[in-house]
């Protein structure tokens, strides 16, 4: 009768023809860059210790109050750090912060693939895409329809959601806190965007963008996932150890891909029979099905147009997933 070893031991076998040149691959691309030699000074920062870096340095909470410790200490509004080899540059400044992205935003736009934004399904964000024309046709989508100028259009809707502020206020004053304001500012993003109309917090809609923005405030903890340092480790099973990335991934993307597609979905099927509530997204929608086109650049300016408007309807919700 065959032990419990011998049984066990194709799993343990497979795993370890996985695992070990994994790990070979992973450690040689690592000494390749700790080779590397910069030409310039780096700003100041905690001393990295050998192959870690300042993984230990990284606080898990509440790591403005470190950032900004350090900035005091090392006097400096920019600090470098590394994890793994991988630079990392924290500015503690709304000047510094203004002086380099704005003010040379053409060396400083870009921004590094993070592998975990791809696992939970946020790598169509605006926010966190690295520069290049995707990035600048969903700008120019979200500035076109956003920006200072047209904000005057969305006045009747403003309105509406301020009166429903007020007269929750006036009826239950004890009760007017940070989740009625974030429930007028949502509803007021919803309703511009999408023509949604909210009436509390547990509109499924709220629910489903707290949960998906959710998924990106975990996965953007620093020094948590070791995908975003090795991200050859993204093509390993959910189950092997250090896999927590993509365990993460498989719930959130999901609910990342609903929350994009769900209420655009649903306007362009009102579209479809004359029922469309006036919103951003119902003058998109009309616009591209009037402009003659071919099928893969009607799919391309329509993916463009969910992103933007997408990113929007996140950002309407941060405030309320921290509620």
């Amino acid at each position: 009768m065959p032990s419990n070893n011998a049984i066990d031991s194709p799993v343990n076998f497979s795993f370890l023809l996985i695992l070990v040149p994994l790990f070979v691959t992973c450690i040689s691309w690592f000494y390749s860059r700790s080779k590397r030699r910069h030409s310039l000074p780096l700003p100041p920062g905690p001393k990295p210790l050998p192959l870690i870096g300042n993984l230990f340095d990284i606080p898990q909470e509440r790591p403005w109050v470190a950032y900004m410790d350090w900035s005091k200490t090392y006097a400096s509004d920019i600090i470098f750090m590394t994890v793994f080899s991988q630079p990392t540059v924290v500015i503690s400044s709304a000047k510094a912060a203004f002086d380099l992205m704005e003010k040379r935003s053409n060396i400083y736009s870009d921004k590094p693939r993070v592998v975990m934004d791809e696992l939970t399904g946020w790598d169509w964000n605006m926010g966190v895409m690295p520069y290049g024309q995707r990035w600048r046709d969903t700008r120019r989508c979200f500035h076109q329809h956003f920006h200072q100028g047209v904000v005057g259009k969305y006045n009747p809707i403003q309105i509406r959601e301020v009166q429903a502020f007020l007269r929750r206020a006036l009826i239950s004053p004890g009760d007017v806190e940070v989740k009625s304001i974030s429930q007028t500012i949502a509803a007021i993003i919803l309703g511009i965007t999408y023509g949604i109309q909210v009436h509390d917090m547990n509109d499924d809609y709220i629910k489903l963008a707290r949960k998906s923005v959710e998924g990106l405030v975990l996965a953007r903890r620093p020094g948590v996932f070791w995908v975003d340092y090795f991200p050859l480790l993204k093509y390993i099973p959910a189950w092997v150890p250090g896999a927590s990335g993509k365990q993460l991934g498989r719930f959130y993307k999901p609910l990342v891909e609903e929350m994009k597609n769900r209420p655009f979905n649903a306007v362009k099927n009102d579209v479809l029979t004359n029922m469309a509530t006036p919103s951003v997204a119902e003058k998109v929608i009309v616009a591209l099905q009037q402009k003659p086109t071919s099928n893969e650049v009607y799919n391309m300016m329509e993916q463009v147009a969910r992103d933007a408007l997408g990113i929007a309807y996140a950002g309407s919700s941060y405030r309320t997933s921290k509620l």
